[in-house]
């Protein structure tokens, strides 16, 4: 994500904040993002859609990136207690509290 560099201090931060999230999955973080501005590659309705491959971990982390950077309330705390492992729900944690300086 060369645009990283160059785009608004708020876009990098709520970067930041995602990659937090998603750390064991670097890859999702790529495929969330257009390759060449600081754009999700589409809106959360077909993000999410799109996520109904990967896991139920996985889709909850993508719902959390999609709140932060939509400011949308697609995730709730049920799911962040009862479907992530210690790690991610750590990580989301983390972010949220990076997420509530922004």
């Amino acid at each position: 994500m060369k645009w990283l560099e160059t785009c608004s201090p708020g876009d990098r931060k709520r970067v930041e904040i995602i990659s937090k999230a998603l750390g064991e999955f670097p890859d999702m973080v790529i495929w969330l993002f257009k390759k060449d501005c600081p754009e999700m590659i589409d809106g959360s309705e077909k993000i999410l859609y799109e996520a109904g491959v990967f896991s139920s971990g996985q889709q909850i982390l993508i719902r959390f990136a999609c709140d932060v950077w939509f400011g949308e309330s697609k995730c709730n705390v049920f799911d962040l207690t009862r479907r992530l492992d210690g790690k991610n729900f750590v990580n989301v944690m983390e972010a949220m509290a990076m997420w509530r300086r922004l």
